[in-house]
């Protein structure tokens, strides 16, 4: 592997792990939007994330 192709492996990495991120922040904004609107058991199953992890966002804003 040549250095150009290491520095290409790496920047697609980087970006992919930036989009994680920024989905994990929008999911985030959007719980906390929704809060009052959404029970935590509905807004896990529209997320597709875990019950506890809505409610530890719920918790922290």
């Amino acid at each position: 592997m040549t250095y150009a192709q290491k520095m290409r492996d790496e920047r697609r990495i980087g970006y992919a792990e930036g989009v994680e991120d920024g989905i994990e922040i929008n999911k985030k904004d959007l719980v906390v939007a929704l809060k009052d609107l959404l029970e935590p058991a509905v807004l896990a199953e529209r997320f597709k994330m875990p019950l506890e992890r809505v409610l530890e966002i719920l918790s922290q804003s």
